[in-house]
């Protein structure tokens, strides 16, 4: 059985609620044919797009109608049902139009409608609205990729080509959890993330966060009815190009720590010499390390209870020709958590429920932060050694910017270990198994993370007492080789005072050699002055 090929005999055998491929065909024929109008609304405050009883069918517009079903097993009549549609905006026709479209709808035929045929065909009836022609999409503006999943079974669509056909689909009998992951949305009104909002049966107030473009950094957790909600900042490195300078610039760091510590562990007494780089190699180093990271990008993730997990991403992560647009800047999550774990046949991945998916992911993103905080030791390393070198020519506004970047990093980590020690690890469905014992391993990741973090900024201070120390040092030499050129003048002004009262009595400035010898008085006062204070007092 393929991806979206559904076994209509059991489908319609089992559960209303999910029919057949051909048979939702033949419903979205019956509602072609019967031109069934979807009413849409403007939400002018908030998104273009939607979000309330177009995209939920349990909403209070359909409060009476719902009313009258006191459990899932028990129906409403056809009047009820035509009232429920009415109330979410969608028109039906009357008479026996009505009548032909209902025995569409009442798939076991017994004369009423149950919840769940209620509810399916409220949801086949929005998503075919949004298939229509003037509802269609340009190409290469996101990415749909999918994979059922078992602890034997593995399948995988990447990407997804037949959009439609998926939509009305359903998760296959042997897989255990399904992931959907959509890189690449346009937040004012994304057409797929509504499909997906009306397949699943999202809440309105969850698409609302995954829409709100002014809050990408806020990390969020939320129970919903029928599913769980999740908000998650993804920081990470400029570009692949730039992710790979910094991991270098950690690697070389390493190695100059452990070879001085195994210099400092030789007992010989021999000194070790070893060749500092120069000005130019470490302004260089830095240079590259003036912009490390990109903004923010937000990550959502929803969790349903029937083992579907949906991700959504902002920015495509699929190579583009366009100049614009780095080929591998975007958070490539699917290669981390798909190629590199759950393709595996060994993975522990395909063992669990889709909790351990959600957890999957949730490392992926705190290991993409890991680099961005480590190579700051190094950052910091190469400042201290160019700070000794430039001395007062060192460029201050290294600090600052680094400065900002740990604040900006901090913002991230610590919303993060917030949500994980204190909401996730909280939740039943986190709180047992391997799923606990991996979660607390990424809430040590954090731990550690906001340490080294502390660290950095009391490095950081450090460094700024020293420029301050440095500049201070090369002022007070200012101020002291000023006093000393000031102290060597002093016995010429002595003498120039006095032989300048004219004194009517001063044998001096009638002698022939008076010029000759009040320089070499002052000079060798002078000289005299300058080798008290270098050999007897040492001040020079």
């Amino acid at each position: 059985m393929g991806l979206f090929q559904l076994d209509q005999k059991r489908r319609a055998a089992t559960e209303p609620r999910h029919v057949g491929t051909q048979r939702v065909q033949e419903q979205r024929v019956a509602f072609n044919s019967h031109e069934l109008r979807v009413w849409r609304r403007r939400d002018q405050g908030r998104s273009q797009c939607a979000l309330g009883p177009l995209l939920r069918c349990h909403d209070r517009a359909v409060a009476p109608t719902l009313s009258a079903f006191q459990s899932q097993s028990e129906t409403v009549t056809y009047d009820e049902f035509q009232h429920g549609l009415l109330a979410l905006g969608i028109s039906v026709p009357a008479g026996s139009s009505f009548r032909d479209f209902v025995r569409k709808v009442d798939t076991n035929g017994d004369g009423s409608i149950s919840v769940g045929e209620f509810i399916h065909v409220v949801q086949m009836i929005k998503q075919a609205h949004l298939f229509k022609p003037e509802h269609a999409q340009a190409p290469d503006e996101h990415v749909l990729r999918v994979v059922d999943y078992s602890p034997t079974n593995l399948h995988a669509v990447n990407p997804v080509t037949k959009l439609q056909s998926f939509m009305f689909s359903t998760k296959p009998q042997w897989a255990k959890v399904r992931w959907v992951h959509l890189a690449g949305f346009k937040r004012a009104d994304d057409l797929n993330l509504r499909r997906l909002a009306i397949k699943y049966q999202l809440h309105p107030l969850a698409l609302e966060d995954c829409l709100n473009q002014n809050d990408k950094i806020r990390c969020k957790f939320e129970h919903y009815d029928d599913h769980s909600f999740l908000v998650l900042p993804v920081l990470r490195p400029l570009h692949a190009d730039k992710a790979r300078h910094i991991q270098e610039c950690i690697a070389e760091h390493r190695r100059d720590v452990f070879n001085k510590r195994q210099a400092l562990l030789k007992d010989d007494g021999t000194p070790t010499k070893q060749q500092s780089p120069t000005k130019d190699v470490l302004a260089a180093k830095l240079n590259e390390l003036k912009v490390m990271m990109r903004e923010p990008e937000q990550l959502c993730v929803f969790l349903t209870k029937d083992g579907n997990i949906l991700s959504v991403q902002e920015e495509i992560d699929t190579p583009s020709s366009s100049a614009t647009d780095a080929p591998s800047s975007a958070f490539p999550l699917w290669d981390l958590v798909f190629d590199h774990n759950m393709a595996k046949s060994y993975s522990k991945l395909r063992s669990h429920d889709g909790n351990f998916l959600v957890v999957s992911l949730l490392n992926a993103v705190v290991e993409e932060m890991m680099p961005l905080v480590e190579v700051f030791e190094a950052k910091f390393d190469f400042q201290g050694q160019l700070l000794r070198v430039e001395g007062t020519k060192f460029d201050t506004k290294r600090f600052s910017r680094a400065k900002k970047q740990l604040i900006a990093i901090e913002k991230t980590v610590r919303p993060l270990l917030d949500l994980v020690q204190d909401q996730l690890l909280d939740q039943d469905e986190f709180n047992r198994g391997e799923v606990k014992n991996y979660l607390r391993d990424v809430k040590d990741h954090l731990k550690q993370m906001a340490a080294e973090l502390r660290e950095h900024q009391q490095t950081l201070a450090a460094l700024v007492e020293e420029q301050k120390r440095i500049s201070a040092k090369a002022q007070a030499d200012v101020m002291y080789a000023m006093s000393v050129i000031a102290a060597c003048f002093l016995p010429g002004t002595f003498m120039t005072g006095i032989y300048g009262m004219n004194f009517d009595n001063m044998p001096e400035l009638h002698w022939e050699y008076g010029y000759v010898a009040w320089w070499v008085v002052l000079i060798t006062i002078i000289t005299g002055l300058l080798a008290f204070l270098k050999f007897v007092k040492g001040w020079i």
